[in-house]
């Protein structure tokens, strides 16, 4: 699912998505400019809103990994992370920053769920640390852009 496709990241996201022919379920809050997009790209939309966890937990049926594009993250993240936590769904967001990666109860609770959480993915340290460590031999290049590695992620 790529939540927040609407948005500049998420429409480049799901152009990349249409073009490799991959078939993510988009989302966000507004169903016009999602039925919009969907159309656009061939692609299911669900309408849900973050403030409605219950709502939320039921969009992601089905769903294995969220790439989360929709802030501002320090008001968007807490509540898909929770709802990804609930559901057993993989999460990454396209931030900066990383808001979560430094409290230990995500991780934890990301453990036990068996579930991944790569908040901060569009950081350029993220990028030059982390993922090359998760996937040596695919991150050669250390100094590109975090857009392309984020896209490239997805």
């Amino acid at each position: 699912m790529i939540y927040g496709a609407y948005g500049y990241t998420g429409r480049l996201v799901a152009a990349l998505a249409a073009e490799r022919g991959e078939l993510p379920v988009i989302a966000g809050r507004d169903e016009r400019r999602l039925r919009t997009l969907g159309e656009r790209f061939e692609l299911e939309h669900r309408t849900v809103d973050l403030s409605d966890p219950s709502e939320l937990r039921g969009a992601l049926k089905g769903i294995d990994v969220v790439a989360h594009c929709a802030g501002p993250f320090s008001s968007t993240s807490q509540p898909m992370v929770d709802a990804c936590l609930a559901t057993g769904t993989h999460y990454l967001d396209i931030t900066g920053r990383s808001t979560c990666s430094k409290q230990s109860s995500p991780r934890r609770r990301a453990r036990r769920a068996g579930v991944v959480l790569l908040p901060g993915a569009g950081s350029t340290s993220c990028l030059r640390t982390a993922w090359p460590r998760c996937w040596p031999g695919h991150c050669r290049e250390q100094r590109v852009s975090s857009s392309r590695y984020a896209l490239l992620a997805v």
